[in-house]
């Protein structure tokens, strides 16, 4: 699979690079903020290859890829170049900002929390039934019961690294 050639097809059918304000990814979908979204082709997106979907949601237009996302991503910003523009040069302050910079940053970081609170809830259920009263005292619990703050213990030192790679 050429991503560098979808990655163009993508940025040529959102209306060129010219178009794009900003460019972010999830686990699953390409996010673009366009400039002007009557530009974008939607069904011509659609049909490319590597792309599932196309959603069109909360002021994004979102490109669905799957899991080979981060690598359609990163062609899309070495073909973008400079031209992506700051989200914060042209926006007023707004609660929706907020929230999408709040979601770009733990995005990557929800399997780990979620299997974290997976062990948790496995543990406190555990620790509750009758015949394992004993259990919380076990080697097996308390290493268990680690490995599930593992994630929040580092967590300030997870963020910054996360952010850095983009």
């Amino acid at each position: 699979m050429d991503y560098g050639r979808i990655a163009s097809d993508i940025l040529a059918n959102v209306g060129g690079k010219s178009n794009v304000k900003s460019v972010t990814h999830c686990f699953t979908r390409l996010r673009f903020v366009l400039k002007d979204e009557s530009r974008a082709r939607k069904e011509i997106v659609e049909q490319l290859e590597g792309v599932i979907s196309v959603v069109i949601s909360g002021g994004q237009f979102q490109v669905v890829c799957g899991a080979k996302v981060t690598k359609i991503y990163d062609e899309v910003i070495k073909q973008m170049g400079d031209t992506q523009e700051s989200e914060e040069s042209g926006q007023k302050f707004s609660m929706n900002l907020v929230l999408q910079k709040i979601s770009e940053i733990f995005t990557p970081l929800v399997p780990a929390i979620a299997a974290a609170g997976l062990i948790k809830g496995l543990l406190s259920a555990a620790a509750r039934l009758p015949m394992f009263d004993a259990f919380t005292a076990t080697s097996t619990y308390m290493i268990l019961n680690t490995a599930s703050n593992i994630i929040f213990f580092f967590m300030p030192v997870f963020l910054p690294i996360r952010r850095q790679r983009r």
